[in-house]
């Protein structure tokens, strides 16, 4: 059901694909788990990667017109091996706007 979850934990698979470099994959889990998160639900994964390779490869999901997540906190764990992906969906109003058209057209 969609929006019915609260929070998403995922232990391996995110960091198995992105290690594979499976992308496209990567972002379908990500579009899959937005759709079933409520509105500022968590999805937390983790990973060995580090935030310079992980975030820029799966920025299309995050940077898109309606903002679909909110905010993105990256955690190291006590070992300080392993981080800890928070990602936090945007508040409803946020995740339903779409973006605002001009009219009429600029020129340039």
């Amino acid at each position: 059901e969609p929006t019915m979850v609260a929070a998403c934990i995922d232990k391996g698979l995110m960091d198995a694909l992105f290690c594979a470099d499976c992308f496209d994959d990567c972002q379908a889990i990500l579009q899959a788990v937005h759709r079933v998160l409520k509105p500022e639900g968590i999805f937390c994964f983790y990973s060995y990667s580090q935030p310079e390779f992980v975030l820029p490869a799966l920025q299309k999901t995050f940077l898109t017109p309606t903002r679909l997540w909110q905010s993105v906190q990256v955690r190291h764990d006590v070992s300080n091996h392993i981080l800890w992906y928070v990602w936090k969906k945007a508040p409803a109003a946020t995740a339903k706007s779409k973006p605002k058209a001009r009219w009429p057209p600029q020129r340039r």
